[in-house]
């Protein structure tokens, strides 16, 4: 039998653990449910957790995640840890994304979207399902959306049409609808949310299961700002190396001094290029010639400057070939979307 990991994802207060605990055990998820569920936006779910889910052909596990934009230092742990398990696993089945039906994807969204996107590119288009949570269906709820003129149907195109946007493709999510704490009480209600779970759990069933050895965690928001602060200090520390070189080389042509800081400089646009070239392969799963072209000539670029004959007098010549390789590796660094973490 085949183990399944499936990720409920989705902003705070969108009703992954309460999903999650129904899709375990339904008869607890009223009572005691597996994963605690938030009383208001404030998040309940402060780590991963994950329980078994036994269906007929496979063993699915599902993950609780974490909301992202609750804290910087949470959002990093959070990642990490997320990061480390799948990794550990080696493999998942695919996504459960929640969404309140009564929620818009808002912009908190539409970012943790782009997050896992850049994790699991093409990944996500392949093996999520769309959950519309707390939809209820007794008989007060659905009059109360025929008053306000809430349409379920309307509401679910408009999901797929914002999705389609924000994956930028034209293929249609699957969507369903369901209330994770339905009345037991209420045949019709209770009836309909294990129709619902039961079609759920067939289409988590039929899913293939993907490989995620090799896959890279993609940096948060924090970890992004923080690198623009490092990249601000870099470009500034070429600024007194060049000082530096003016101080100790007095017979060296300026204009020489001027050539290896435009050259310098073209390094590091090129190594931005290099950048967005890396991270539009990782979403799309594609190869990018146009990056190995770029590779060259960042490569030529720094024999080129190491290459130029300068008697450095008391600046050692060492020195300058350790700080132009430094450079481009730490800015390199910097610039990437993803973090090594075998290093």
């Amino acid at each position: 039998m085949e183990d399944k990991l499936f990720i409920l994802i989705g902003s705070t207060g969108n009703g992954k653990s309460t999903l999650g605990s129904f899709l375990i055990d339904p008869e607890r998820a009223l009572v005691n449910p597996i994963f605690r569920r938030a009383n208001s936006n404030k998040p309940q779910t402060q780590s991963l957790e994950i329980s078994l889910v036994r269906s007929d052909q496979h063993k699915l596990y599902l993950m609780d995640t974490p909301g992202l934009n609750e804290s910087n230092k949470l959002d990093d742990e959070h990642m990490h840890q997320l990061f480390n398990k799948i990794k550990e696993i080696g493999q998942i089945g695919g996504f459960i994304l929640c969404i309140k039906i009564t929620n818009k994807i808002d912009q908190p969204m539409i970012e943790l979207l782009n997050y896992y996107k850049k994790i699991f590119g093409s990944i996500m288009l392949k093996n999520m399902i769309v959950v519309l949570t707390d939809c209820k269906m007794d008989n007060k709820s659905i009059h109360k959306r025929k008053i306000d003129h809430f349409d379920i149907e309307q509401c679910i195109s408009n999901i797929n049409i914002t999705l389609q946007n924000i994956f930028n493709v034209t293929k249609e999510f699957i969507v369903v609808t369901i209330d994770g704490i339905p009345d037991k009480d209420n045949e019709k209600e209770w009836n309909y949310a294990m129709e619902t779970r039961k079609m759920l759990m067939k289409r988590l069933d039929e899913m293939k299961v993907v490989d995620v050895k090799s896959l890279k965690l993609a940096k948060t928001v924090s970890m992004k700002y923080q690198d623009k602060l490092n990249q601000s200090t870099i470009v500034g520390n070429i600024i007194g190396f060049s000082e530096a070189i003016k101080n100790n080389c007095k017979d060296i042509d300026y204009a020489v001094i001027e050539g290896i800081l435009k050259i310098i400089n073209l390094i590091l646009i090129k190594l931005e290029k290099i950048n967005i070239l890396n991270t539009e392969m990782i979403i799309h799963q594609i190869e990018i010639q146009e990056k190995e072209i770029i590779i060259k000539e960042v490569e030529e670029l720094t024999k080129k400057i190491l290459n130029i004959k300068i008697d450095f007098n008391n600046f050692i010549i060492e020195d300058f070939e350790n700080y132009i390789n430094s450079l481009i590796g730490n800015y390199q660094n910097l610039l990437s979307d993803y973090i090594d973490l075998d290093n």
